[in-house]
């Protein structure tokens, strides 16, 4: 869920002055406070005594550097969001100065944008993230997911079909199979 609302389109902050684009960082700002309390708190109130977890490849442990990182890594999107609230604040009030009318218009068409570079890399960071996953619920000998009924599997199923009904509506319905595109290689114009 967390990767839909941009990595894929890689416009997840520049449309800091509509409404999806609020929500995405308020969400983001949501996650990094629910991740700051997880390393400071509640990762010591949900350990297990006794037993060893792992938390990345190489059989690292939660502990140590990595809880450090990731305090670290929390704190900064944590950080991060709010300015970006501040910046989503500031946009929106620059977009109404002229009034509610002039704010609501629809800005002039232009061709859809595609970095190739946001698009590998969004691609790569799926990928990456599976890989992670399936290495952890294996080394943590996780079980009990491999059932369609269980919460770990059903929910990502019916997200994931309901998300690729939703694209596949609006690229069929709108024709945007067939719009031109600009096409950016690490900003560049191809």
């Amino acid at each position: 869920m967390c990767g839909s609302l941009s990595s894929l389109t890689g416009n997840g902050t520049s449309y800091l002055t509509h409404a999806s684009g609020v929500f995405r960082i308020l969400f983001y700002t949501a996650l990094s406070a629910y991740g700051c309390w997880f390393w400071f708190i509640g990762l010591d109130r949900m350990t297990a005594p006794g037993c060893e977890e792992i938390a990345f490849f190489g059989r690292t442990s939660v502990g140590g550097w990595f809880r450090t990182l990731a305090k670290s890594l929390s704190v900064f999107g944590l950080v991060l969001s709010v300015c970006l609230i501040g910046a989503s604040t500031r946009a929106m009030i620059r977009r109404f100065e002229n009034g509610i009318e002039a704010g609501l218009q629809r800005p002039r068409r232009k061709r859809p944008q595609v970095e190739i570079g946001l698009l590998l890399l969004s691609m790569g960071l799926i990928a990456f993230s599976i890989i992670v996953v399936e290495y952890l619920l294996k080394v943590n000998q996780v079980t009990g997911l491999s059932e369609i009924n269980a919460v770990g599997q059903l929910i990502p199923v019916l997200i994931g079909t309901l998300e690729c009904a939703s694209i596949s509506w609006k690229i069929l319905a709108n024709g945007l199979l067939w719009t031109r595109r600009c096409w950016f290689l690490l900003g560049k114009h191809l």
